[in-house]
């Protein structure tokens, strides 16, 4: 499947009160629900995008932090996923909030800010410990063995699927458009 990364600027402010009259701090995004129904699947843009991968945001840096990638107090940077007609639609009706970022931009974006903190690998200490008590392996890294059943022997492969030492798939974009089957369109040429 074919999409277009949007980065949009989103800010932090005052929402509306409350019943108590209490006013919290919402996001403030633009009014992608503004842009025609046909281009949302007949959805609110929140469901629609959702249906994509959702929100990615920054986790390098809130709304109340700054630096050299998102140099603006009380503003954040988000990214989605979406077809080219919404996302040709929000950045002719959003110009100042939104735009499409190359693969590569969202690539960098992906594994340097939103991903940036999540492990390389899924460790379950639970199975791990269960192998090394069966086996009277007490300390030290796990190498497959003869007497290890093949399910042990891919607890401890990072690249199988069974609980143990599992590689985060999620954790590299290249991964997780392989895995979705996910190609990105050309950015435009300005």
């Amino acid at each position: 499947m074919e999409l277009v990364p949007l980065r949009v600027k989103t800010y932090i402010g005052a929402g509306a009160p409350d019943a108590r009259g209490r006013v919290s701090n919402e996001i403030q995004y633009p009014d992608f629900d503004s842009i025609p129904s046909d281009l949302r699947g007949g959805v609110t843009w929140c469901s629609f995008i959702d249906r994509f991968g959702s929100h990615l945001y920054d986790n390098c840096c809130d709304f109340h932090e700054a630096d050299d990638y998102n140099p603006v107090h009380g503003m954040r940077y988000s990214c989605f996923l979406v077809p080219a007609g919404f996302a040709d639609a929000a950045v002719a009706r959003f110009p100042d909030r939104v735009e499409i970022l190359s693969e590569e931009e969202f690539e960098h974006f992906h594994d340097a800010r939103v991903t940036v903190n999540s492990p390389e690998e899924i460790i379950h200490t639970e199975t791990l410990n269960a192998i090394r008590a069966k086996h009277g392996i007490p300390t030290g890294p796990l190498k497959p063995t003869a007497a290890m059943s093949v399910t042990e022997k891919n607890a401890i492969d990072p690249n199988s699927t069974t609980p143990g030492i599992v590689r985060n798939q999620r954790k590299y974009w290249k991964d997780v458009s392989a895995k979705r089957k996910v190609t990105i369109r050309a950015k435009p040429a300005k």
